[in-house]
């Protein structure tokens, strides 16, 4: 893993000049990485980084015969806070999924932005009942909580589709989850659906 040397004899200062640039090349890498991986209004990981990570989740629990979870949250009624209060409100309440989500999330569960205010999560060893338990706690977790915006206090719900299996693909269960999410818009919203293999 060597990308550079240094010749004998040699000097301290030329050490420490070498060392620090290799240090920045490596904080650019870093920087580069993350720029690809994350979605830049929230820091969430991306779209393409939840198909590339969350592939090698799926087919270690394939191999073994383990049941996942995926998930899909949704803003409710998102247009109207965007048409209220305006487009800069409206990325304050998609960042703060970000921040509700990591406050009941385990940090080696995957979570990314799939696009607007979509997201997608995908847990492994958790039971049935646990992943029920968790997302309720979740969408009551929205219900309960406000958002300062530029002095106006604003409360919104989510809804949540999930699917709990494991389906042929990684993309069927997120469609299946997908689903679920359908189901809970139409039922009245703030509310989850869990959908399980038969």
């Amino acid at each position: 893993g060597a990308n550079d040397y240094v010749n004998k004899p040699f000097s301290n200062n030329e050490i420490v000049i070498r060392t620090n640039s290799n240090l920045e090349l490596i904080d650019l890498f870093d920087t580069i990485r993350n720029l690809s991986n994350k979605d830049f209004l929230t820091g969430s990981y991306n779209r393409r980084y939840f198909f590339e990570s969350g592939q090698a989740i799926f087919d270690k629990a394939l191999r073994d015969q383990r049941d996942l979870v995926v998930a899909m949250i949704d803003i409710d009624n998102f247009k109207n806070i965007n048409d209220t209060y305006g487009h800069d409100v409206g990325d304050i309440a998609i960042k703060e999924i970000k921040t509700l989500l990591d406050k009941h999330l385990r940090s080696s569960d995957l979570v990314a932005r799939f696009g607007g205010e979509e997201y997608c999560i995908l847990l492994e060893r958790i039971t049935l009942e646990d992943a029920q338990a968790l997302f309720e706690k979740i969408r009551a977790a929205f219900e309960a909580n406000t958002i300062d915006a530029h002095g106006t206090t604003i409360a919104y719900t989510i809804s949540i589709g999930v699917y709990y299996g494991l389906c042929e693909d990684l993309e069927h269960m997120i469609k299946r989850s997908d689903e679920a999410l359908y189901t809970s818009k139409e039922n009245g919203r703030n509310q989850v659906t869990l959908l399980q293999k038969p």
